[in-house]
């Protein structure tokens, strides 16, 4: 019986695995060779860049807005691979940027093991930890960091780990482990990114909430656990320190852009959002999930507040408003807290076994977002579909006018690496037009002479404008009239005043009164079966790197027109 009972847990081991495994790690190298991710991009160039001559300034990055400890994973590995091979050649874009995407993959692996952990600590029958490994391998964020080669799916782990840790140091006794351990961790954040600091509120919060300490203990192991960290993040992240001009300039420059001191163009859709309102309302049904994000807002009035339910609801309370407040409202500035937020809204949901039918309801919604999602990575790229298209269906002597800052342009091939077939092909600034007459007498030009027009993205329409294709269906339309809730009233009047030449070019282009007509249209949202959930309103991060909406608009001849 008991070899039976072994056999049978492992076998559900296996199958967790393998789930979990599909879906982090399928479609690793999706995108590829193309940098469709512009911090993925940012990074894998600087991996490139590394090197060691000499041990003045050996392997110093030229790029500072991230640590170095993900950046020396990825190098590590790429030239383990090479070496493995027989190569002596020099790390390619690809191949650094397949390994930044693995060390997010093993973080993502290592955030499941910890939420497991977690489960054992608050579920007391053995069979629901499982059964939250299994949820979680559906959540969009878990299946859409691992793919990106970013600091955030590492930042989920040593958040989650974190949680994991101080919560033993709450509820047992002090041990000098724990505390290494806290310390150690906290410090491979800060390693990987400085703004990691903040995670030092979540011992602080299981120290504050433990009753057995006196409060100069309390204070003595906190700088204990800092002092480590500082040291730790020396090791994994020397040039913090041995470089802090350079960390110091990068991180002026991302505070002010975080903080809307300086506007950017890629912060413009941050533009009259409302803190809080935003997150729930554009990034958390989408990132977590639609009935986990309800959940989540049920779990702090329907777990116990005790002290441990308290520590975590402090934990993912603290962390979120810390940068919810901020100008700018990327998903990645919130997604250490996503595990934390999805364990809590699986508390909330364990609530519900008695309402069966309830239960086995959410259960199945939680399953087909995320399967929905997981689709993203298992068709091909719209970047890829619309390129096809444009290659097969658009003359080579045609006028093409598209929009600029979409990292790659339209068509994308293979070789060469930006080969464009037609005649003419604007990129056009249409970020400044409303500012500048002589773009504006560019783009009445080029309006006269363009065969096609590429509407690659939504980075442009949904930030400046409300204005929203008129042949969208029923629901898209639903969803961004849910998207600009998440703004101050009258954001759409602010808009038209603000960039009246951009509102009429994209209200003209919708409704097909500019003279061009929608003749193709790239979609890959998440779709399984009869669910399908269009997430062009989400926070822009979410969509445009990895699964933008692509339009194409043909002239439509003189006389249809008239």
């Amino acid at each position: 019986m008991w070899l039976k009972n072994q056999l049978k847990n492992r076998q559900i081991w296996l199958l967790l695995f393998l789930l979990v495994f599909l879906t982090r790690a399928y479609k690793l190298g999706w995108g590829l060779p193309f940098p469709f991710h512009p911090d993925e991009r940012n990074m894998a160039l600087a991996v490139m860049k590394l090197k060691c001559f000499s041990w003045k300034g050996c392997l110093k990055p030229d790029f500072f807005a991230y640590g170095q400890l993900s950046l020396y994973f990825a190098y590590l590995l790429a030239k383990l691979v090479n070496f493995l091979k027989g190569y002596s050649r020099e790390i390619s874009f690809v191949q650094a940027t397949l390994a930044l995407r693995v060390f997010s993959l093993l973080a993502s692996f290592l955030t499941t093991f910890y939420l497991y952990k977690l489960g054992r600590k608050f579920l007391k029958d053995k069979a629901s930890p499982l059964w939250l490994i299994f949820l979680s391998s559906f959540a969009p964020f878990f299946i859409q960091f691992s793919h990106f080669g970013t600091t955030e799916s590492f930042l989920m782990f040593v958040f989650t780990a974190l949680v994991f840790y101080s919560l033993e140091l709450l509820e047992g006794k002090f041990r000098k482990e724990l505390v290494f351990k806290i310390g150690f961790l906290l410090g491979l954040g800060i390693a990987a990114k400085v703004s990691a600091l903040f995670f030092i509120a979540v011992p602080f919060f299981a120290l504050f909430l433990k009753k057995d300490l006196r409060l100069a203990e309390k204070l003595s192991t906190l700088f204990l656990i800092f002092s480590q960290a500082i040291v730790v993040s020396f090791i994994f992240s020397p040039y913090n320190f041995l470089a802090f001009q350079d960390l110091f300039h990068s991180l002026s420059y991302e505070t002010a852009v975080a903080s809307g001191k300086i506007k950017v163009f890629y912060t413009k859709q941050f533009e009259g959002s409302l803190p809080v309102v935003f997150q729930i309302l554009n990034i958390f049904p989408y990132s977590l999930g639609i009935v986990p994000t309800f959940l989540l807002l049920a779990s702090f009035f329907v777990l116990k507040n005790e002290r441990k339910e308290i520590f975590l609801k402090l934990s993912f309370l603290f962390y979120f408003f810390s940068q919810a407040f901020l100008y700018a409202k990327w998903t990645r500035f919130i997604a250490p807290v996503f595990p934390l937020g999805f364990f809590l809204s699986f508390l909330a949901l364990e609530k519900l076994k008695k309402k069966k039918v309830v239960y086995y309801i959410f259960v199945l919604l939680i399953i087909l977002q995320g399967l929905s999602f997981f689709r993203v990575y298992v068709r091909e790229d719209p970047r890829f579909e619309a390129s096809k298209w444009m290659l097969g269906n658009i003359p080579f002597n045609s006028v093409i006018l598209t929009e600029t800052a979409n990292v790659v342009d339209l068509p994308v091939v293979r070789k060469p690496f930006f080969y464009r077939p037609y005649s003419e092909y604007y990129s056009f600034n249409f970020y400044e037009v409303d500012r500048d007459k002589n773009l504006q007498a560019q783009l009445k030009r080029i309006l006269s002479e363009a065969d096609y027009i590429i509407v690659p993205s939504r980075r442009v329409f949904m930030n400046f404008t409300c204005e929203y294709p008129s042949k969208a269906s029923f629901l898209e339309k639903l969803l961004h009239r849910v998207y600009l809730l998440g703004f101050k009233p009258g954001i759409c009047e602010y808009r038209k005043k603000s960039y009246p030449i951009l509102n009429e070019y994209y209200k003209k282009l919708f409704d097909g009164s500019l003279g061009f007509e929608l003749v193709a249209e790239f979609k890959s949202y998440p779709k399984f079966l009869f669910f399908e959930l269009p997430d062009e309103a989400a926070e822009e991060t979410f969509s445009v790197f990895d699964h933008p909406v692509i339009r194409i608009y043909k002239k439509i001849p003189i006389t249809k027109h008239q």
